[in-house]
């Protein structure tokens, strides 16, 4: 059975696979400091993580891959504005076009809005305070150990 981490990698484009395909090793790693900084015994640990591990990687993936997203439509739509001003209808970096009608500004939005939707969906939006993944999965542990989610 794939994991939600898969699932979400698999259908990113290439270049947002290679950027996010160690975010597991990484969440792994937080989760388990933050477990023992909890003062958790390592076989306490290992056994929250064997239940819980996935879906906190699936959740801060989602939410690292949705910030990303929207950092970067925002950014292009700010370009794309400034060309605007200098009477320009658009650019082209590499291979992505960056306009008004662009088709690979179209993808990220929906790509982001999926997203989005996942994240409210599963009640995931709730843990994506602050910016990076060490506070989503702080977030998460503390509702984890407290009782407050399955």
């Amino acid at each position: 059975m794939a994991t939600m981490s898969h699932e979400i990698l698999s259908s990113l484009p290439l270049s947002l696979r290679r950027r996010f395909a160690s975010l597991d090793k990484y969440t792994k790693e937080i989760a388990d400091r933050q477990l023992e900084d909890r003062n958790l015994t390592k076989k306490r640990r290992r056994e929250f993580l064997r239940d819980h591990l996935v879906g906190i990687q699936g959740a801060v993936l989602a939410i690292s891959v949705c910030r990303y997203l929207e950092d970067g439509i925002a950014a292009a739509e700010g370009a794309i504005t400034i060309a605007r001003s200098l009477n320009v209808d658009g650019f082209t970096v590499g291979n992505t076009d960056f306009s008004e009608k662009s088709a690979d500004l179209a993808q990220w939005r929906e790509l982001h809005s999926a997203l989005e939707a996942l994240l409210k969906e599963y009640a995931i939006d709730h843990y994506a305070t602050g910016r990076h993944a060490w506070d989503h999965v702080s977030n998460m542990l503390k509702a984890l150990l407290d009782g407050k989610v399955d």
